[in-house]
């Protein structure tokens, strides 16, 4: 996750120039986003099943139209 790199890395830069209040809250940010990374386990996703919807549609659209065979009579 890009967002916990940053933090890291920002984590590191504050404390290479020993400013320690900004490394405690770059920890602290850390630790959010770390735990809502865990914790997130949304089941109801918009994107759950597009992927067949969306091979449904492709396929319907681009196969070619049904040949309406003549009537026997």
């Amino acid at each position: 996750m890009p967002s916990i790199l940053v933090m890291g890395i920002s984590a590191l830069a504050e404390a290479v120039t020993w400013s320690w209040l900004q490394v405690a809250m770059c920890m602290a940010v850390l630790v959010m986003i770390i735990f809502r990374w865990h914790s997130d386990k949304d089941e109801d996703n918009w994107w759950k099943g597009k992927g067949k919807k969306l091979a449904r549609w492709a396929r319907k659209q681009l196969s070619p139209p049904p040949v309406v065979a003549p009537a026997m009579g």
